[in-house]
């Protein structure tokens, strides 16, 4: 929750190296600000801020300094069960990132992972975790999904989480891991 708190976040105990699925179930349970989700692009991250600016907003910070729109109307509404879909695939030097809510296309772009960077208020500790974020809102986040379409997943340990090295997912470095 972060009614008045600006860029409340939750690191998840996870590290990605490599090219993913994400999906993300949540509702605003009150509010009506942000519902943010952070991924690791490559060695960057970017932050997915949804229904923010009394509800109406949907973009990606930051590509080249500056925020990208959604050019579509997917609309966040309080109190209703949401899915975000993320997919990332990174090639050498150049990211694709594609995003979905709902179903519905929201935001598309592809370029050099050079070019992205977090807002300083959403931005993690660990540049190759996922996070969940509110901000003039509370949300319930019912569900994180991770599929690996290439690279690993790598679990962070409890008792190593204030230290750095995360152990690898032995299940294999593909499939779905529900964190």
């Amino acid at each position: 929750q972060s009614p008045s708190q600006k860029f409340a976040r939750l690191m998840l105990p996870a590290t990605i190296a490599g090219n993913f699925e994400l999906e993300v179930e949540f509702v605003r349970t009150k509010g009506n600000d942000a519902v943010a989700i952070i991924f690791p692009v490559g060695k960057s991250q970017l932050a997915m801020s949804l229904g923010w600016s009394k509800g109406g907003k949907n973009s990606i910070e930051f590509i080249d300094g500056e925020t990208l729109f959604s050019e579509t109307t997917g609309q966040v509404t309080t109190k209703k069960r949401h899915q975000l879909s993320v997919r990332v695939e990174v090639a050498q030097d150049t990211a694709t990132v594609n995003t979905s809510l709902d179903g519905q296309a929201l935001i598309s772009w592809s370029g050099p992972v050079s070019k992205l960077k977090t807002h300083d208020g959403w931005k993690l500790k660990q540049l190759d975790s996922i996070g969940l974020g509110a901000q003039g809102a509370s949300v319930t986040f019912h569900q994180v999904r991770v599929k690996m379409l290439s690279g690993q997943l790598s679990f962070i340990p409890r008792e190593s989480r204030i230290a750095s090295a995360p152990i690898p997912w032995d299940s294999g470095q593909q499939g779905t891991h529900v964190v």
